[in-house]
């Protein structure tokens, strides 16, 4: 069963949510070297909607065998959404380095893969793909596809493959941050592992008599090692 198709009103809602909240990160950027929670979950959930919306077209190039020298008319119409939104990406996301490789990462929570970008401005500028089309596009041709065809970015041989080998210089990147999030992740648990038996019963009976209902109780754990190292 294939997905809703999208509407246009919809994307067009989205994409200029994505275009107020990157003129908002770039803002900060300017002054702060990271991102804050708040814009980072807002990128997540806006990105996570309109891949949402790629979905559809997905599914319809996936439905028959894909051949070259006929497309149906949906498979058609869905290469050419799938590129138009590619080009959105990156005119939007990819420019912007900090963003870019941040959905880059993935999140599972908006099911946002790994690369995604990536591989889909892999796919914008694939020379096959576009040369399928050429193929098609007099088969197909009429105002809505004659205007997105001629608005997707030229591309070549030479283009697509300094695209998928220099990768804006975000592997090196990447695989310099799963180091460390990986060096980070098994020195914290390690130093989790030694800390002093605390007394829960103690504790309470300290608390019980000054709480009030609807109070919140923070702990602090000033017998765990990890305190030495990340206090608060």
């Amino acid at each position: 069963m294939l997905s809703i198709v999208p509407s246009e009103v919809e994307k067009k809602i989205l994409q200029r949510k994505a275009d107020s909240l990157l003129v908002i990160i770039t803002e900060l950027k300017k002054r702060e070297s990271y991102l804050r929670a708040t814009q980072i979950n807002q990128l997540y959930s806006v990105f996570g909607e309109q891949l949402n919306n790629d979905q559809y077209y997905h599914e319809v190039l996936q439905k028959n065998k894909l051949k070259t020298d006929s497309l149906s008319p949906e498979q058609y119409r869905a290469a050419l959404e799938l590129l138009s939104s590619a080009e959105n990406y990156e005119n939007s996301y990819q420019k912007n380095r900090l963003v870019r490789r941040s959905l880059n990462r993935g999140d599972r929570g908006n099911d946002i893969p790994r690369e995604v970008l990536w591989k889909s401005n892999k796919f914008l500028h694939n020379p096959a793909i576009r040369k399928e089309l050429e193929t098609n596009f007099m088969r197909y041709f009429n105002r809505k596809t004659d205007s997105i065809f001629n608005q997707l970015p030229k591309t070549n041989t030479c283009i697509a493959l300094r695209n998928n080998v220099f990768h804006n210089n975000d592997r090196l990147h990447s695989c310099i941050y799963n180091i460390v999030y990986g060096g980070s992740y098994v020195v914290g648990n390690t130093i989790g592992l030694f800390n002093q038996a605390t007394n829960h019963q103690q504790n309470a009976d300290l608390l019980r008599p000054v709480l009030q209902p609807f109070d919140i109780v923070l702990m602090k754990s000033p017998h765990h090692l990890t305190d030495q190292f990340i206090p608060g």
